[in-house]
């Protein structure tokens, strides 16, 4: 009778999302009945429905989560831990440092780095030092390691370098990233020799086949090897160079990239009836196919150029594959039907990713780049969510935070940005 009330208030909650009323007289009830909640579906309102439960009465609840013991890092307790300490951050600033602080010193916890930014710079500052030494003596968590990247100093690297070279090629892939993103930020041309060493290493891990688009957006500083990688020996080092160098690369790796899809192009002539994907991805057919798609992908949706019409021809007439060529005259389609759409899922909501064209999962960063490629005189509509439309939802005031952002960047490089579906 109880778990059949609870999931009751829960399922007229979840539907009163665009009722503040609805949603304020049903959210005691739902509290007071948690304990006979599932404990999927109470994780499931902590992490993803939180604006449907968002009151201080949850605060007992949340501190009963982040009591017990913390659990494995990446797991669905984990991330539910995660969730209660922000939300009790949220609710009691105070007490949420206290409870982030004490996981942060905790290495046997595994708060995430996102959790961790909640906290002032002090407070990292002053853990840092005990990271360091966890890694230099090969005794860090996971998390250690995302701090580094994030928050280390320059002056670590001396201590860190000794350990970073005699792992070279050892190390499991998250944590050789994080190191590698850390000395790309801290000293570029180290860093840059250490992803060589690090790629040029393929004994132990498997680790190299994913390098470049583990660096993310410090690839630049290695981008010359990613180049290089274009014409690796190994597909499968190929096909990550081209993908991180769409995905992160500057305005210098397009010429590099259209050159590879030409070369591809002429390798594949009198033998195109031959790309077609296959589940194992192990015949010729099936990684050149693969390789055709993640570069006509990394040329249309670079983040450092822009790909209009015009160029999407010229991609369309050195593609080989059908489905490829469908792909392209549906972006040229876009660029041709009047103005383009912004968009956003809007999860995560303290990150969400953003679209546009051909151009989809950019951050908010990526988009402010993407705007000042297009022309003068480019417009555009910037599409607003109601409570109904999206799950989980997402407050208007935020919607309206990031849009009027974006519409004063526009502005400034003469693009204009219509609000859609706005109240």
């Amino acid at each position: 009778m109880g778990t059949a009330r609870a999931l009751t208030l829960n399922g007229l909650i979840a539907d009163g999302g665009g009722n503040p009323a609805l949603i304020q007289a049903i959210r005691p009830a739902l509290i007071s009945a948690w304990q006979d909640l599932p404990p999927e579906t109470q994780r499931e309102l902590i992490q993803y429905r939180w604006p449907l439960i968002d009151d201080p009465g949850m605060l007992p609840i949340l501190r009963r989560l982040v009591a017990e013991p913390p659990p494995p890092a990446r797991t669905d307790l984990a991330m539910a831990r995660d969730a209660a300490l922000k939300h009790i951050y949220e609710l009691n600033p105070d007490e949420g440092r206290t409870l982030i602080l004490r996981d942060l010193q905790d290495v046997h916890a595994h708060p995430g780095i996102e959790v961790v930014r909640l906290l002032p710079p002090e407070d990292i500052t002053a853990a840092l030092p005990a990271t360091i030494e966890r890694i230099a003596r090969n005794d860090a968590r996971e998390l250690d390691y995302q701090l580094l990247d994030k928050y280390g100093q320059p002056s670590a690297l001396g201590t860190l370098e000794p350990a970073f070279e005699e792992r070279l090629g050892k190390w499991a892939c998250a944590p050789q990233a994080a190191m590698l993103r850390y000395v790309l930020r801290v000293d570029a041309a180290y860093g840059a020799e250490q992803v060589r060493a690090s790629l040029n290493s393929r004994k132990d891990t498997h680790c190299y086949s994913r390098l470049f688009q583990s660096l993310g957006d410090e690839l630049p500083a290695a981008q010359e090897s990613a180049i290089t990688a274009l014409n690796d020996s190994d597909p499968e080092v190929t096909q990550d160079a081209v993908i991180a160098l769409g995905r992160w690369g500057s305005s210098e790796a397009e010429t590099p990239l259209w050159s590879r899809l030409e070369r591809f192009h002429k390798e594949w002539t009198g033998r195109e009836g031959e790309l077609r994907i296959t589940p194992d991805y192990q015949s010729p057919g099936s990684r050149g196919a693969a390789l055709e798609q993640a570069l006509v992908r990394a040329i249309a949706a670079g983040t450092g150029w822009i790909c209009p019409p015009d160029k999407l021809e010229r991609l369309n007439n050195l593609s080989w594959m059908e489905a490829q060529k469908r792909q392209i005259e549906s972006w040229i389609k876009q660029w041709n039907s009047g103005p383009a759409r912004i968009s956003s899922p809007w999860f995560p909501e303290d990150s969400p990713p953003f679209s546009v064209l051909q151009y989809d999962g950019m951050t908010e960063e990526q988009l402010r780049t993407k705007l000042g490629q297009l022309p003068r005189g480019t417009q555009l509509l910037w599409q607003f969510w109601q409570p109904r439309q999206i799950s989980p939802p997402v407050s208007m005031e935020k919607q309206e935070a990031a849009y009027e952002r974006i519409r004063t960047l526009a502005q400034s490089y003469g693009i204009t940005l219509t609000p859609l579906n706005h109240p």
